[in-house]
């Protein structure tokens, strides 16, 4: 619970007792995992073990008691939570978005549709609305690497379906001279 140091104990001796039992060092003698495969089968071998004993303060086993509790769980719902997808935005005519002062491109079809956008890390996260173009549930319909305030991050390849692309050899668009008296 925030704010209330008497729980914070309790999950760190979890973290500790984790990392104790899976994480190999000198003191556990632990052969080190050859795949992600191998540390994913030890992480479950020490949940059945953990989950399977008689919990020292509940005096019960937890695998049993999950089980009488998910009989008081309701499912959850189909379609998350709309806050945990981001911001809500409108993809414009030109196949751009525009979230944090950057504008964004996303891929040819969603022009005119709602888009959720969120920052995850280094990238924007981009997810469409459920109904969208090519989205049945809400999915991601690109990740781009996150720009600085006021830039853009336009990929040539998207830009490719709006007829908004360089013509030849990748180059932009060829200048033209023009005069201050024109």
């Amino acid at each position: 619970m925030p704010f209330d140091p008497e729980s914070k104990g309790g999950v760190e001796a979890t973290v500790k007792i984790a990392k104790a039992d899976l994480v190999p060092s000198d003191a556990n003698l632990l052969p080190a995992y050859g795949s992600f495969a191998g540390l994913e089968e030890a992480c479950r071998a020490f949940c059945e073990r953990v989950n399977g004993r008689v919990h020292r303060e509940t005096a019960a086993v937890p695998a049993d008691r999950l089980a009488a509790e998910r009989e008081m769980l309701h499912p959850l719902p189909d379609e998350p939570y709309a806050l945990a997808l981001g911001d809500e935005r409108l993809v414009g005519d030109d196949q751009t978005v525009r979230f944090g002062s950057v504008r964004y491109s996303t891929p040819p079809g969603h022009a005119g549709t709602r888009v959720w956008c969120r920052a995850a890390g280094e990238e924007l996260v981009i997810t469409a609305a459920p109904g969208a173009a090519r989205a049945r549930s809400p999915g991601t319909v690109c990740r781009c690497r996150a720009a600085r305030p006021s830039a853009t991050s336009i990929t040539r390849t998207i830009l490719a379906g709006t007829g908004r692309a360089s013509r030849g050899r990748g180059r932009g668009p060829k200048p033209r001279p023009r005069s201050w008296l024109s």
